[in-house]
């Protein structure tokens, strides 16, 4: 291989790592948030079904740059082989801000509503934070809590480590509690191109009876990022 090719692999490999991380910085089913939002003029469209033995859930959540914030909503419809179907509506303002080179921090904002007879159920406040290493690495913590109608408020909690191990892959190890159960993910993440990236991951109850479940996604980012 001469000089001229390997620097045009490196290069490649190079830009991969940087288109790739920018799309991935958002978005995707996993639990625990990071602190970054989309850049400004983009927007994303979020896909993903979820599957245990007794529960299924799809979502479907665009969101857009809009300013300093990124602003969305989302349509979670659920069904429990118990219950009938319902489905959750929930508007969200996210904001992040960069600390220093490896540090940045955020805020989130949900409200809901649930129907077939819609109502408010609740909102929510997470404070998200991420720590980036090294370019390949990200450590994410996550603190909230829910503030639902009628009941008892709710914290949550979750940790998260992100690994782009080939610039076109993503690995992805977290938990997280829920406010009533701590569970645990391994995921994987695959760039289909610069602006769709595909997910998979498998999560469980830490407590017992173990409950596992399945997620599939599709995530698209599209638009222009504003000079």
């Amino acid at each position: 291989m001469n000089n001229k090719h390997s620097l045009s692999h490196a290069a490649s490999v190079l830009s991969w790592f940087a288109m790739a991380g920018s799309a991935w910085a958002t978005g995707g089913h996993h639990a625990v948030d990071d602190a970054s939002i989309l850049d400004p003029g983009q927007c994303q469209l979020e896909l993903w079904s979820e599957h245990s033995p007794m529960h299924r859930l799809a979502h479907v959540g665009p969101g857009c740059r809009w300013g300093p914030v990124e602003a969305g909503v989302s349509a979670d419809r659920s069904s429990d082989d118990s219950e009938p179907s319902r489905t959750l509506w929930s508007p969200q303002v996210k904001w992040a801000t960069t600390l220093s080179s490896q540090l940045a921090a955020g805020a989130v904002w949900t409200l809901s509503w649930q129907s077939p007879s819609p109502r408010r159920t609740s909102q929510s406040i997470l404070l998200p934070v991420t720590w980036q290493p090294q370019p390949s690495l990200a450590l994410h913590l996550n603190l909230g809590r829910d503030f639902p109608r009628n009941a008892y408020r709710v914290v949550r909690r979750g940790t998260a480590i992100e690994w782009q191990a080939l610039p076109q892959w993503q690995a992805l190890a977290e938990w997280f509690d829920d406010g009533q159960q701590g569970n645990r993910r391994l995921g994987l993440r695959h760039a289909w191109n610069t602006q769709v990236s595909l997910d998979i991951s498998r999560a469980e109850s830490t407590g017992q009876p173990r409950r596992p479940w399945w997620t599939l996604g599709v995530n698209w980012t599209f638009g222009s990022p504003l000079p």
